[in-house]
């Protein structure tokens, strides 16, 4: 955050308690989603979507001889960066 301190401090003390739960409209709509993803095929087509774009970014580390993890439960591909580790 960029501004007066009188308003950051606030702000962030705010916050610390606001990320770790969602307000009661977000989560009604939230179970609403979750009620509809199997009938409308939610999960299979974030799956194949997911999948398409790491696919893609994969692709071109291989052409530029990256070496990388391909990821099993996460969408992250780490990268291995010899020159930046300590021997």
């Amino acid at each position: 955050m960029i501004g007066p301190a009188s308003i950051i401090s606030p702000t962030l003390a705010a916050s610390t308690r606001i990320v770790f739960c969602a307000n009661s409209p977000l989560q009604e709509a939230a179970a609403s989603g979750l009620e509809e993803a199997s009938e409308r095929r939610f999960f299979e087509t974030q799956l194949k979507e997911y999948q398409e774009r790491r696919d893609l970014f994969v692709g071109f580390l291989d052409r530029l001889g990256v070496t990388y993890t391909l990821p099993e439960g996460t969408y992250f591909v780490l990268m291995v960066c010899p020159r930046f580790l300590r021997s």
